[in-house]
């Protein structure tokens, strides 16, 4: 039997081989007639049995109006409507375009418009003289403006993938409107014309026609509208104290700070006194609530460097930066007790601009063998221990103990510093209390009695060293109420107690606490063996 090549062919029959089951295609004039099958050899008749025959499937019935659907024919009933335009449809959007916008890139489209707001506000700051960025140089405005505006059009371009182009219009109009600012409020710039090689001390008197305008002029040029809106304050307050002004030419950014913390703590200004960048490289640097007059602050300007103009009808100091002063002198030397010039390099840091070296060169002297330049380093010492503003007098006070020909200047003013510790109710410096207690001052006995009930236990061996001048005050402490501090003047008048001590220790003998008696003995006993 061979198979029917045209199989598609309607006519064609489809049959099955009754033993191997296998499926021909063979002609219909094969109809009743016996064939062989290629798979199994198994001779049959066709017959209706060994025909498959297929079931013709419909999408729908007859009657369905929506089988036309199907219909390959176009159904003559379904007129196509005359004057109307075939729709078209758009190219299908991308995912990102249909579906909702992600969480960060709404967060991102917030930030960046929010960094474009800010660097707008900076630049506003900046060109208000009185505000803590006025009269920043316009170059620095353009970085300011050029870097928050670059990277809020990032994050906006970001924030809309499908309307980067619409996304990055807006960007630029923002950018546009941030440059603005700086272009629009720019301001002259501020040429100090010093004159280096000379010490300007300008009179307003000598011109009177004049000094109307030459104030104004100083005031533009130098942009001291902090410094007026300082004195407005103190002058509104009636506290007899003054605002001065330190412009500062040719000083690097990196020692502003430094020259701020230096000037404050000199003039024991207002904590708050603030620099104000200014063009070229200045500064001016307002200090409020000072009590020295124009020519001492002019002094202690004048350590930064030198003063090349002063104006006192504006309170304007104008000093030439030396950056040298900034730099620390070499390590090797400061540390080597050994040099010749050890002495002499850590002299001159205890009159840094910088407080940290001083602190440092504080802690080498303490720890040297103090054979030379004593009279020079054991003044410096007693300057940094007299300035309120220094924080460290434990390392002060014990480079002065072994420093101080005479501990009396330097007793004197460990006593102040005490003081402020006893109203504080906080634990003086260990070096500082015995600085004091070296000198043996009387006076100093109802300081250093405060200090010892703080902590009896541990100024005991600093208070003893006063001897009989302390009796009178640890007798008057036995009639304390506290057990601990009547138990610690008990063994303080075993040490120094004399014979007029007996009759109050005698006293306590009668008492029922058996550790206050046997104190109360041994204090007899001792001052009875002397």
């Amino acid at each position: 039997m061979q198979m029917v090549e045209n199989k598609d062919n309607p006519e064609t029959l489809n049959i099955r081989c009754p033993g191997c089951r296998l499926r021909f295609y063979v002609p219909p004039e094969y109809m009743n007639r016996i064939v062989e099958c290629g798979g199994c050899d198994k001779q049959f008749r066709i017959t209706e049995d060994t025909i498959v025959h297929s079931k013709k499937v419909y999408p729908k019935g007859k009657k369905d109006l929506e089988a036309n659907y199907f219909r390959r024919i176009p159904n003559e009933s379904i007129i196509e409507p005359k004057g109307m335009q075939t729709i078209s449809y758009a190219d299908f959007n991308h995912p990102e375009q249909l579906g909702p916008t992600s969480p960060q890139r709404i967060i991102a489209g917030i930030f960046g418009i929010a960094i474009i707001l800010l660097g707008a506000l900076l630049l506003l700051i900046a060109s208000k003289p009185q505000s803590p960025l006025g009269g920043m140089p316009f170059d620095k405005q353009l970085i300011v403006g050029g870097f928050t505006s670059l990277l809020g059009f990032i994050f906006l371009v970001y924030a809309n993938p499908g309307a980067r182009i619409k996304a990055g219009i807006i960007g630029l109009l923002l950018i546009v409107g941030v440059f603005a600012i700086p272009i629009y409020t720019k301001q002259n710039a501020i040429q100090p014309n010093v004159n280096l090689n000379s010490n300007l001390r300008s009179d307003p008197l000598e011109n009177p026609e004049h000094t109307p305008n030459l104030t104004q002029e100083l005031r533009k040029r130098f942009i001291t509208q902090p410094l007026e809106k300082e004195q407005n304050r103190l002058a509104q307050n009636s506290s007899g104290k003054k605002a001065y002004g330190i412009f500062l030419t040719g000083m690097l950014g990196r020692n502003k700070l430094n020259a701020r913390d230096y000037l404050v703590r000199e003039t024991l200004a207002n904590p708050s006194s603030h620099p104000y960048p200014r063009d070229g490289n200045n500064h001016l640097i307002v200090l409020t609530d000072i009590e020295m007059d124009f020519d001492q602050v002019a002094d202690i300007a004048d350590k930064l460097g030198k003063v090349t103009e002063s104006h006192p009808e504006i309170s304007v100091i104008v000093v030439k930066v030396d950056n040298e002063l900034f730099v620390a002198g070499s390590a090797e030397k400061l540390n080597d007790k050994s040099h010749p010039s050890f002495y002499e390099l850590n002299r001159a840091e205890l009159e840094s601009i910088d407080l940290g070296r001083v602190q440092q060169a504080v802690e080498r002297l303490a720890d040297s063998d103090a054979t030379l330049l004593r009279s020079d380093i054991s003044s410096a010492l007693m300057n940094l221990l007299k300035n309120p503003t220094v924080t460290f007098q434990d390392p002060i006070a014990r480079a002065l103990i072994k420093w101080c020909d005479d501990p009396g200047p330097a007793a004197d003013a460990g006593i102040k510093i005490l003081k402020s510790y006893i109203l504080k109710k906080t634990s003086p410096p260990e070096h500082l209390v015995r600085l004091v207690a070296n000198h043996k001052n009387p006076e100093a006995i109802p300081t250093m009695v405060a200090i010892w009930e703080m902590n009896p236990v541990i100024w005991d061996k600093e208070l003893v060293k006063y001897g009989s001048p302390l009796e009178p005050s640890m007798l008057e402490k036995l009639r304390s109420d506290e057990p601990s501090l009547r138990h610690a003047s008990i063994k303080m008048l075993t040490t120094i107690g004399t014979r007029q001590s007996l009759p109050e220790l005698r006293k306590i003998l009668t008492e029922s606490d058996p550790e206050v008696r046997l104190l109360a003995e041994r204090a007899i006993q001792q001052i009875e063996s002397h």
